[in-house]
């Protein structure tokens, strides 16, 4: 009789723990899975940061430094700055187009949101006082933000204190070619120095577009650089134009060197 209980009791021992084994399994498994849909669900938003950089520095160059510009006169769809107008040079400098990209991805990241809440109906998703700070070098800019976003499904909460995205580009010798271009111009005459066009592109190895514009009065720059990887990248900016103080026919310069994909 004894045995016999013995017997029982082995098989209700056994029978606990396979079923704290199994419970503790499908813990287990159940964690695994909520974590690797979380690190999804924060790549995704990683990687819409990313995107939101390289989109900015396209429109930023297009913009001439600018995301936000009331001096500006609108071309082709871009609202292009001017450089020089009513005797004054007017150039953006390196904090100034910092503050432009931290401006345009405040306010594109909020898109990311809405498009993860599209993907991932499941995850609720919360932030506050998204901050960018946008630095740029010689090489490269690099963005990164300052604010604790969580993501919670369930019982299940995450949190993502930033986001890193760097584009390599050196905006600051189309800075330093644009303030070269712009001490190049004869403001009497407002007529353009080409030989200092063509030294300018030398120096930075870039392509220079001069096209002058009779009916807006303005002389429209786009500077290439063809190191960019996938594409060009174009930086304009206009200037005031005269054509009344001297007789100049309609005319393009093109310096373009090295504008062509290897």
């Amino acid at each position: 009789m004894s045995n016999k209980r013995g017997q029982i009791a082995l098989i209700i021992i056994i029978a606990l723990v396979i079923v704290i084994a199994v419970i503790l399994i499908l813990q287990l498994t159940g964690k695994n899975k909520a974590e690797k849909t979380e690190k999804i669900s924060l790549r995704y938003l990683d990687e819409c940061f990313k995107q939101k950089l390289d989109l900015g520095v396209r429109v930023i160059g297009y913009s001439g430094g600018y995301y936000v510009n009331e001096s500006s006169l609108r071309i082709n769809g871009w609202n292009i700055p001017y450089y020089y107008k009513d005797n004054k040079k007017s150039i953006p400098s390196k904090e100034t187009v910092e503050k432009q990209f931290e401006i345009f991805m405040e306010e594109r990241f909020p898109l990311c949101v809405d498009d993860f809440k599209e993907k991932y109906p499941e995850w609720n998703i919360s932030y506050k006082d998204f901050v960018v700070d946008v630095k740029i070098s010689e090489d490269k800019l690099v963005a990164s933000s300052k604010s604790k976003i969580q993501l919670s499904k369930e019982d299940n909460s995450y949190f993502s204190d930033e986001f890193n995205a760097e584009f390599k580009i050196n905006l600051l010798k189309m800075l330093k070619a644009s303030d070269e271009i712009v001490d190049s111009l004869d403001t009497e005459y407002y007529t353009i120095c080409v030989e200092c066009l063509d030294r300018i592109s030398s120096t930075y190895n870039i392509g220079i577009t001069a096209t002058p514009s009779e009916e807006v009065q303005i002389i429209l720059f786009n500077l290439i650089d063809s190191s960019v990887k996938d594409y060009p990248y174009t930086y304009q900016f206009i200037t005031e134009y005269r054509p009344n103080s001297i007789k100049m026919e309609n005319f393009i310069f093109d310096f373009l060197r090295n504008i062509e994909n290897e």
